[in-house]
């Protein structure tokens, strides 16, 4: 006489099969997540913060048009007048002074209630492949604002990078 018994349960079975699912779907889930962050750490964004960080230097140069827009070391305030003395550079000009091989557009938007509109520097080329985009908060002054007074506004500092 055999004995023939049930070697596994259905529960167990079914709570098997659920265990591997849920493990496959987060193994899923992780692998998009990770490829998703090495794509946010590619080169043309490490340029555009790189550009970011220039910007808010020490004034460099000795054209009128001088990279890096902040007045001093320690106050990272940009000036104005250094800023619009760089608004009519071409696309080659920018990206020279800028030392990078990306077209670049950088965009300087002060707060609304300054009544100045914002200054962009370069172009956008017709064809794009990729887009770096760095937002920052800047204080922006400006030293002949309405009958020769200084005033700082906020303001916002866009940096597109272009491949």
């Amino acid at each position: 006489m055999t004995k023939k018994g049930q070697y596994f349960s259905l529960d167990a079975i079914v709570a098997s099969l659920i265990f591997i699912i849920t493990i496959m779907t987060l193994l899923s889930y992780w692998y998009s997540v990770k490829s998703s962050i090495e794509k946010q750490d590619s080169e043309v964004l490490k340029e555009a913060f790189r550009i970011s960080d220039l910007l808010f230097t020490s004034q460099i140069g000795d054209s009128d048009c001088k990279i890096g827009f902040a007045d001093n070391w320690n106050y990272k305030t940009l000036n104005y007048t250094a800023i619009k003395n760089c608004e009519g550079m071409t696309r080659e000009g920018i990206n020279g002074k800028l030392g990078t091989g990306y077209d670049t557009v950088i965009v300087f938007n002060i707060d609304e209630t300054s009544a100045i509109e914002s200054i962009t520097l370069g172009e956008a080329p017709s064809k794009i492949k990729d887009v770096a985009k760095v937002q920052r908060v800047a204080a922006i002054m400006i030293e002949n604002y309405e009958g020769g007074k200084v005033k700082t506004f906020t303001g916002t500092v866009d940096v597109y990078l272009y491949n």
